[in-house]
Parts: structure tokens; sequence; C-alpha cells
């Protein structure tokens, strides 16, 4: 993109478009005794770098106060979001769900990055029986998959897949399921790449990675 005036042009202030590189200004005086030599300057423009934010590939358990945020860069920056402290994300004060966490420099000048952060009912340390017993199959997978949960009782189910970067490529609502539940999905629309797999029912999350390929 070339360089243009774009206001001020005859006056003694012009503004300038300066496109997305170095260029050339060429300027010179006038008035009613005439015009001076023509001064040209060298104008060096710098692109602003590229803020970037590594996907969260992880839930963070519901009870977690003190999980430190990474993966921000180029480095210096901050971050900010519900229930963000100095860098560390405190899931107590944020709560159950999707939460964004934006990472930007101090300055604000070089842009910002943001991605999605999920925090889940975690039962101890250890995965639970019924998160154990659940399975998503073929993993990896091109087509579909299968996601099976047994003897959830009478349950409210909510499916949802996500993406790397926290985008919701589907959800799936099944009120009143009774006894095992098993429901097979179409991903033969989706990108290559890693998802995580979500499976909410009335007393907790269940969280997979499913590979699509």
């Amino acid at each position: 993109m070339g360089w243009v005036i774009v206001a001020g042009q005859g006056t003694h202030s012009i503004k300038v478009d300066t496109g997305y590189g170095p260029g050339l200004i060429t300027v010179r005086a006038g008035n009613m005794c005439g015009y001076s030599d023509e001064i040209t300057l060298a104008i060096n423009t710098s692109l602003a770098s590229q803020v970037t934010l590594s996907p969260f590939t992880k839930a963070v358990c519901s009870g977690n106060s003190n999980y430190v945020l990474t993966g921000g860069a180029p480095a210096g920056g901050t971050y900010a979001g519900k229930g963000v402290v100095n860098g560390v994300f405190n899931a107590v004060l944020a709560g159950p769900g999707y939460h964004t966490i934006t990472y930007s420099l101090i300055n604000n000048c070089f842009g910002s990055a943001a991605r999605q952060i999920y925090v889940g009912t975690c039962l101890g340390v250890k995965e639970s029986i019924l998160s154990l017993a659940t399975e998503v199959y073929p993993n990896p997978a091109s087509q579909q998959i299968t996601v099976t949960v047994p003897f959830i009782g009478i349950n409210t189910v909510t499916v949802k897949l996500v993406n790397s970067q926290g985008k919701e490529m589907f959800t799936q609502y099944y009120k009143s399921y009774k006894g095992s539940f098993k429901e097979t999905l179409s991903v033969s629309g989706l990108a290559k790449g890693l998802y995580l797999f979500h499976v909410n029912t009335n007393s907790e999350v269940i969280v997979k990675r499913v590979l699509v390929h």
C-alpha cells in the first residue's frame, strides 16, 4: 500500500496514511514570493508485534484458587478476566463454566489475544468413577464419535465439543435421559486437530480429549 496525504495538503500540517512499510515524504514551503527547495524525509514504520495466547486445553477444578496462567507471548504482558489477579486464575472466584482470559502488553500498544478457560467440578484429585467409565470412541476419529456414560440415572445431559481456541463447535441437549447414555455424533465437517468433549450431567462435568484426523 502506498503513502497518501489524506488531509492538510497546502497547510502547515498534513496527515499521511503510511501503509504497511517505510516510505518517503517530500515537502516544500510556499508563499506569495515563491517556493522553497524540496526536502525529502525518510519515514520508517514498524508493525505491531503479534500477541498470542496458547489455548487452555485442560479443565480447571472449581476448587483451584491458585492456577498460574501461562502461554502469552511476547513476554511481559498481563492477563485479565474474571477471577484473574496478578496472573493467577482463581476458579473459586470465577465459578463453574467458560471464562474468557485476555493477554495483552502493559501499554496496550501491541494488541491482545483471548482464549477461553473451563472451570469444572472435580471430585477430589482423582478422576471420578463416572468419568473413568465414560467412553468416547473411536479416538482418533474422522467421521463420527460415540459417547457412552453408564448408569447416569435420570439426568439432563448436555454434550458439547470445543476446539483448541475455546470455540464451541456444537452443543446437544438431552432432557430426562434415563439409564445409560449413548449417542453418536458427526465430526466429518470439522478441521483436523485436538478437541475437548464435554458431557454435563446434573451432578458433574466430564471432559475427554478427542483427536479429529
